[in-house]
């Protein structure tokens, strides 16, 4: 080994069978996490060619675990130390900006619903209107998120879809309660789902909270204490039972309830219904050509 390759702040590298002090210096300048030290070696290689290299941090200053021998990180050069800086700067910035986004939006998603009150209407047509918007076919992803912002999650079907197959996705605004679903093949919008009760749906694309909003069946809004056998009455909206739930079709336009009686401490339900989720559908071709991905 070298003279002053050990405790005398020099760096080493291995280069044609021979090792090579470089002048030191103490690295005590910045203190930076070993996996982004160690991409900035690789960049700060000549010619590009990386270090086999882990740092850490020993005393302040940055070190070197290597095969052969275990030396101290020092001066990298006037022009490597500023690459070098440049790089960690443009990284902590990066990640800065990510972390605002998710902020912003998350903040943006919860004054959309306090200020403008989340509004979806379904009219006697059951043509539903989101904000003001008809929805008359179903919608790309971009057009949802240009209207909503970005979801809080994107979820799936906890089956795994077949090899080179794609499950449907799930588009999932857990502060507005709702959850729309995005077509496996055409990636557009096919659906939506308002829960009123997300503890009763047991699908890990539920919302995490209850609908913030105000649904509106023909002229009758819904809440999550409106009485059920009132609003069927008075929402001039002709509703079947199918199977468990309350159905209403006009085309290719479907409005269908999900009610429960509320489960009581005995373990039973009560008999008096209450309304857990509304799903939307609207026309959708299943055969349409798929959407670009932006």
């Amino acid at each position: 080994m070298p003279p002053g390759c050990k405790g005398d702040g020099l760096i080493c590298r291995q280069r044609n069978d021979e090792l090579r002090p470089e002048p030191k210096c103490a690295a005590s300048w910045f203190h930076v996490r070993s996996s982004l030290v160690r991409h900035a070696l690789k960049m700060l290689a000549p010619g590009g060619e990386p270090f086999n290299v882990t740092p850490i941090v020993v005393g302040g200053a940055l070190s070197e675990c290597t095969g052969r021998s275990r030396v101290a990180a020092g001066r990298l050069g006037a022009s490597g130390r500023w690459r070098l800086a440049a790089w960690l700067a443009l990284e902590s910035l990066r990640v800065g900006c990510r972390q605002l986004y998710d902020v912003v939006t998350f903040v943006g998603t919860l004054l959309l619903t306090i200020a403008s009150r989340m509004l979806i209407e379904v009219p006697i047509d059951l043509c539903p209107r989101i904000l003001g918007t008809e929805i008359r076919t179903a919608p790309s992803i971009f057009e949802l998120h240009a209207l909503l912002g970005p979801p809080s999650r994107i979820a799936e079907p906890a089956v795994r879809a077949p090899v080179k197959h794609r499950n449907n996705q799930f588009h999932v605004y857990d502060t507005l309660g709702l959850s729309f679903q995005e077509h496996h093949y055409t990636r557009l919008i096919a659906g939506c789902d308002i829960v009123f009760h997300p503890e009763e749906v047991k699908v890990p694309f539920a919302p995490r909270m209850p609908f913030s909003g105000l649904l509106r069946l023909g002229p009758s809004d819904v809440l999550p204490q409106t009485d059920l056998a009132s609003l069927l009455r008075q929402c001039g909206i002709k509703f079947e039972q199918a199977l468990g739930w309350l159905v209403a079709r006009n085309g290719q336009f479907s409005t269908i309830l999900t009610c429960k009686g509320e489960k009581l401490p005995s373990g039973q339900r009560s008999s008096v219904l209450r309304l857990v989720s509304v799903a939307l559908s609207w026309p959708h071709d299943p055969w349409a050509k798929p959407q670009a991905i932006r």
